[in-house]
């Protein structure tokens, strides 16, 4: 009898600690919501750091800032700091998360934008092939008739 409930009170510790170890469900599909964040973010990073080392890498430190973001995007940079562009020294935060936040919504247009390009790709492949399909059934019903 004791060890029936030895067992029990062992199992019951046991899923406690699983629980416990184990990564909260809510917390990884959040994590995968934000792929396409992290994708920019990433890419954007990836730019600055090209855009640093090339384009803008002889510039000075008060104008090699607005060089990197027209760098990294031309149409972000023109729509936040076009009317007030940033003086030398200046660092500007509400801009600077603003042009990350174009930056997102750009990449993501062109994610879609490839996104159906592979779409419609794939589509026209399906058609021809069923086409194919199609040609070589009524080759081979004419053969046998």
């Amino acid at each position: 009898m004791w060890r029936s409930a030895f067992w029990a009170q062992s199992g019951l510790v046991t899923a406690a600690l699983l629980m416990a170890l184990l990564p909260d469900v809510e917390g990884v599909t959040r994590k995968t919501g934000n792929h396409r964040r992290q994708s920019a973010d990433h890419a954007m990073r990836l730019k600055r750091v090209d855009c640093e080392r090339t384009v803008c890498a002889g510039l000075t430190a008060e104008t090699k800032l607005s060089c990197i973001y027209r760098c990294i995007s031309e149409v972000c940079h023109d729509e936040i700091y076009a009317h007030d562009e940033l003086e030398e020294g200046e660092i500007d935060i509400d801009r600077g998360r603003q042009f990350s936040h174009c930056y997102r919504r750009m990449f993501r247009q062109e994610q879609d934008q490839r996104d159906e390009l592979v779409r419609k790709e794939a589509a026209e492949r399906r058609a021809e092939a069923a086409q194919r399909r199609a040609e070589l059934q009524r080759r081979k019903d004419a053969a046998t008739n």
